[in-house]
């Protein structure tokens, strides 16, 4: 299989007429809002709604092939946080866009965080064949009690 690209954004579509895809609100930077601050050395799932669109397709056109693209989250120190995978399969079509929604991501604190993309190789091993980058902001809420008057 062959990697083309790997874009993290809000959402898509896909034009049922042509096919085309449409990448809505590319992100590659988030502010996060938290009530208290982050635990020391232990990740903490906030709520991230977006989506992972991988396009992948066939290494020689005229041969069918499948395959599995792995995307894992790494944090700004290297710490893997997280991995999901795909199995793709290009046996009728000569490419394919992965889409991979996120509901939450876990974060250890500010700075730059990759998710890293694999395809495994013909010998079984897994090869990075991208990374994309999200710089991770963090904005403490604190709230203050309010006065009522009675």
């Amino acid at each position: 299989m062959k990697h083309r690209w790997a874009i993290l954004c809000e959402s898509t579509s896909v034009d049922r007429q042509t096919n085309n895809a449409s990448l809505f609100n590319i992100i590659d930077e988030v502010q996060f809002g938290l009530n208290s601050p982050l635990p020391e050395n232990k990740p903490t799932l906030v709520p991230f709604q977006a989506v992972l669109a991988v396009l992948t397709e066939r290494s020689n056109m005229g041969e069918p092939e499948t395959g599995i693209v792995k995307s894992t989250i790494h944090a700004p120190d290297g710490t893997r946080l997280g991995e999901m995978s795909i199995t793709i399969d290009l046996s009728e079509h000569l490419r394919t866009r992965a889409v991979s929604k996120l509901q939450n991501f876990a974060i250890t604190g500010e700075g730059i965080y990759e998710i890293r993309i694999f395809h495994v190789s013909t010998e079984g091993a897994w090869d990075q064949v991208d990374t994309v980058p999200l710089q991770v902001k963090l904005e403490v809420i604190v709230t203050e009690p309010t006065d009522v008057a009675h």
